[in-house]
């Protein structure tokens, strides 16, 4: 069995940057009453992948129930989620989807959704909103690439995410605008990213829906840094150089940790690690611990160095992190308090 070889490397309390790309958000419509009732009409492996992504909504406020679907989706009034053809689209809803497009969502009335209408925050002054009476989020089965449940590691790679694509339409029906300047669910990302609901999206949910916002603890971090509106908006963490000496140093670099939930945050602790396997657990080997005695928002990097120390076995390791508070303390929201890079940021340890 490894033992974890526990170095500090840096005790780091630093002052937070500013909110200028995280914390802003904007909503334009939404629903009168909660919870949304949304029928999923899929077979059992999808509509499961679809409750994931409801649930994480979920954890910021009292926004959503499901059930199975009949399979009659379309314009009657009640909120579906359903793959459908470009055709069926058309035929349907009257909405054009060509192959390369992922998922849209109807919302009805649109007008609701913004008059006159907009895409992105901030709204136009004067804009006025209102109430959806139903809200379609249909997933292109054409899409030309094809779809997976499964995490995805990078941004293009294989079929796309149907976690991402639903995360980021639910959002939608809530009355949530596209959000290009910040880190969101709402931005326009690849895969990677759009499977968190960030600190701007949980502070969207209780801005928007006060009345449904849960108070809760939870710290988030990311394999990536937010860098602004580009084809991708984030930079993936990486490594550098991939190969090192026992005893010698890395950087690792383009990362994030964030207070998503309601509360402030104390003793907050991202632990580095490095492991034979895409497991991250406290018993792989430990190469940094960077602590901030509290968190209130959010805090990112270009790139912190780090220290293999001299005990770390020759090999190639996958790099991770682990997120806790208060001394170590792991908070409930588990899916978004640890990440391990893929297999072209390995770490070979020589001696």
């Amino acid at each position: 069995m490894r033992v974890a070889v526990l170095v500090l490397l840096s005790l780091l309390f630093v002052p937070l940057p500013t909110l200028a790309q995280h914390g802003a958000w904007c909503a334009c419509g939404g629903h009168a009453t909660l919870p949304v009732h949304f029928e999923i009409d899929h077979s059992a492996t999808w509509r499961w992948a679809a409750v994931r992504e409801f649930d994480k909504w979920n954890t910021y406020g009292n926004l959503f129930q499901w059930s199975q679907g009949d399979g009659s989706a379309g314009i009657n009034g009640k909120n579906e989620v359903i793959f459908f053809t470009p055709s069926q689209s058309l035929d349907i809803y009257g909405i054009v989807m060509d192959p390369e497009t992922y998922a849209v969502t109807y919302l009805n009335p649109l007008s609701a959704f913004g008059a006159p209408p907009f895409d992105a925050c901030p709204p136009p002054a004067g804009t006025t909103c209102g109430s959806f009476t139903e809200t379609d989020i249909i997933i292109n089965s054409a899409f030309d690439h094809g779809w997976q449940t499964s995490t995805p590691h990078d941004l293009e790679t294989g079929p796309a995410s149907y976690g991402a694509a639903l995360l980021h339409e639910v959002g939608h029906t809530l009355g949530l605008h596209h959000n290009f300047d910040n880190l969101s669910a709402m931005n326009d990302y690849g895969d990677l990213a759009t499977i968190y609901v960030s600190y701007s999206d949980s502070r969207a949910v209780r801005g928007h829906y006060p009345e449904a916002a849960v108070t809760l603890l939870d710290v988030g971090t990311y394999p990536f840094r937010f860098t602004g509106f580009q084809p991708h908006g984030i930079t993936v963490a990486s490594v550098a150089p991939t190969t090192v000496q026992a005893g010698g140093t890395f950087t690792l670099a383009n990362f994030t940790i964030e207070n998503v939930g309601s509360e402030a945050l104390d003793e907050v602790e991202l632990r580095i690690y490095l492991s034979v396997n895409e497991h991250i657990t406290t018993s792989d080997y430990l190469v940094g611990t960077l602590i901030w005695s509290s968190l209130s928002t959010w805090w990112d990097t270009t790139g912190r160095q780090f220290n293999v120390p001299a005990s770390v076995p020759p090999g190639t390791y996958y790099v991770g992190a682990l997120a806790t508070y208060h001394g170590g303390t792991p908070d409930a929201v588990s899916y978004n308090n640890y990440w391990t890079l893929d297999t072209s940021n390995q770490l070979t340890i020589v001696r």
